[in-house]
């Protein structure tokens, strides 16, 4: 991979360690840079160049009413799966926004949850040759069950960082035409 992110860097250097240090490694790196997934408590398990899994303890700051996962948080999860296996992938000249997360809640969460994401190498491949556009990840969430608690799939999308404000585009059209 010839472009690699800051992400792919950093999770390649961590993957290189032994093997009971690297979830709660990437976790911390995680946690402190989505601060509000660190504060749930998201526990990065595994992540590799195609696949993404994460899990959240059944804890009171996540419980809604019912006392099981509250839906914000099993949304937090499936976010952030998705997009670790999907910023993996996105160069740094590019930034990426999540477009839409859809989620269909089938039953209640039972005990803790699991959100399992994955690419496929043509995604991937998109992802690395295209300057912008958008892929579908679908995340598979599993409960101490191992039921399907919800359904879930994310909309990721990328474009270029660096955009030219309203000031410097204009300047650029009124040198054109001097010119």
């Amino acid at each position: 991979m010839a472009n690699r992110s800051f992400l792919s860097r950093v999770v390649s250097r961590i993957n290189r360690s032994p093997e009971q240090v690297r979830p709660r490694a990437l976790t911390l790196i995680y946690g402190r840079a989505v601060r509000f997934a660190g504060m749930a408590g998201v526990k990065v398990e595994f992540l590799s160049h195609s696949r993404a899994v994460l899990s959240l303890r059944n804890r009171k700051r996540v419980q809604n009413h019912l006392g099981t996962i509250h839906a914000a948080a099993v949304g937090l999860l499936a976010e952030s799966a998705s997009g670790l296996v999907v910023g993996m992938h996105v160069p740094d000249s590019r930034v990426v926004v999540l477009k839409t997360l859809h989620l269909d809640f089938l039953k209640r969460v039972s005990g803790n949850l699991k959100a399992t994401a994955s690419l496929a190498q043509a995604q991937i491949d998109q992802i690395q040759t295209q300057e912008r556009g958008e892929v579908v990840v679908v995340v598979q969430l599993t409960d101490d069950k191992g039921l399907a608690p919800a359904q879930c799939e994310a909309v990721w999308s990328w474009a270029p960082k660096v955009r030219a404000t309203r000031a410097e585009q204009l300047r650029n059209l009124a040198s054109q035409r001097s010119a």
